[in-house]
């Protein structure tokens, strides 16, 4: 997988995926909030709400495994 630059395509809305701030942090997963803005709102994770510009790239989440032990 690949990460998609926010400026490209933004994740559907409420789809969790793995996110990277403008820091170069890597969110385990966010989620974006509906808005009456097209693009969507802003993000959530596990540790707040935060605006579209604090996230540059965002991936899909890995398949989970077959089989867990």
């Amino acid at each position: 997988m690949e990460w998609i630059s926010c400026k490209d395509r933004m994740p559907e809305i409420e789809v969790r995926v793995l996110a990277c701030t403008c820091q170069g942090r890597v969110w385990m997963v966010a989620r974006r909030k509906p808005n009456k803005n097209q693009r969507g709102g802003p993000w959530v994770t596990d540790f707040g709400i935060y605006d579209e510009p604090m996230f540059t790239h965002w991936m899909p989440l890995p398949d989970p495994p077959k089989e867990a032990n």
